[in-house]
């Protein structure tokens, strides 16, 4: 299946594949080709955009010159974080602050202050896809 993905600038990221399934609340359904999912982490509509970035002030430009890609090694998971695609939703803090915690730059995530399960399911929210994981060194990378 080919697939191209694009991102207007300041708004969503548009997908146009041969078919386009997406899942929301744990339902499996079929979108419109091409579909525009939601980057800034605003929209009442996730995972599609409904237009709140103009109103958040969204903005596309890219403010780290490079990857910046941080592991925090817990006991049975790992969990990834890329800052450079982080929309600052702050879905993952809001949603697990046992793990999450807001404030340091580089010392915020605690992978074995809660499950693994709430934490998989945690970073599965994250808007941006900034955040990832590995259990028993095998990356799981989520897609919305």
């Amino acid at each position: 299946m080919s697939c191209k993905i694009n991102g207007f600038k300041n708004g969503p990221l548009e997908v146009d594949c041969e078919k386009v399934v997406c899942t929301k609340e744990g339902k499996v359904f079929e979108t419109d080709n091409p579909s525009h999912p939601c980057r800034c982490g605003h929209s009442k509509n996730k995972p599609f955009c409904d237009g709140a970035h103009v109103k958040a002030g969204f903005s596309s430009r890219r403010e780290i010159k490079e990857e910046k890609l941080q592991v925090y090694d817990g006991k049975e998971i790992s969990i990834h974080f890329n800052r450079s695609i982080c929309s600052g939703a702050a879905k993952c803090v809001q949603g697990l602050s046992s793990v999450f915690h807001s404030g340091s730059s580089l010392d915020w995530i605690f992978p074995d202050d809660d499950t693994n399960e709430k934490i998989i399911s945690q970073i599965s929210a994250c808007p941006s896809g900034a955040l990832s994981y590995a259990i028993n060194n095998k990356t799981e990378l989520l897609r919305h």
